[in-house]
């Protein structure tokens, strides 16, 4: 009897914070189709986006890309939810991924903010309409295209072989690096070139600057190789 009543006691304590755990859907859209579910608890903020994932790269760089783009549309949604449109930029700490995989056409993310973890640096008065961009957001096309841009530049630096004594090895791993970024940029040229969302002149932009971006990857590429040469 007793065991019976301890489970019923939980089940009925499990069912209490269900039915006490507020749920807001708050539609982003944009080019991603963003959908953000934020579950209020006593103590936190647990946020999920389900999103179009990114899917022009290799598979390791389409996981780290989505990844960043579900933790921006987290902060995105967790912004909407508290500010009312007032809230220009928010900090946020000691923040835990839950989730994060492709469902089916989609990406989940899913991410629990600490409610002590949320400071807001800009709150527009209620007199005023807040500047744009000041907080970075990817549901523009364009805006998502340049953090996509610059996150390919920052794996491809981190990824630069340092010279070392095998020169075998290190002109093998710069031939590597070099078709990797190639065909990283070439991707990127694809979808530039097909989205439909993008403004004519947005995509000529865009499309300029992966070209600067490749150029200046190859040529430090060059410079590597050039190194290596005096040091023979």
């Amino acid at each position: 009897m007793w065991l019976f009543l301890a489970i019923f006691l939980q089940d009925s304590v499990s069912s209490l914070n269900a039915i006490n755990d507020h749920k807001t859907i708050i539609v982003l859209g944009g080019a991603r189709k963003v959908l953000a579910t934020i579950t209020e608890k006593e103590e936190s903020y647990e946020i999920e986006v389900r999103l179009i994932p990114v899917r022009c790269f290799d598979p390791f760089l389409n996981r780290q890309l989505s990844q960043d783009k579900g933790h921006a549309f987290v902060v995105e949604a967790l912004m909407r939810h508290l500010g009312n449109g007032k809230i220009q930029s928010v900090k946020i700490s000691n923040s835990k991924i839950i989730e994060s995989k492709n469902v089916d056409d989609r990406y989940v993310f899913v991410e629990s903010i600490p409610r002590k973890g949320i400071s807001f640096d800009k709150i527009v008065p209620a007199n005023k309409k807040p500047n744009a961009g000041s907080q970075v957001s990817l549901l523009k096309a364009y805006d998502d295209y340049q953090q996509t841009l610059a996150e390919i530049i920052k794996a491809l630096t981190n990824d630069m072989p340092k010279l070392t004594e095998n020169l075998k090895d290190f002109y093998l791993a710069l031939v590597n690096l070099e078709q990797l970024g190639i065909d990283r940029f070439t991707s990127l040229r694809k979808e530039v070139k097909t989205d439909r969302w993008l403004l004519g002149f947005e995509r000529d932009e865009l499309l300029d600057k992966v070209k600067r971006e490749e150029n200046q990857f190859l040529i430090k590429l060059r410079k590597l190789v050039e190194k290596a040469e005096k040091n023979v």
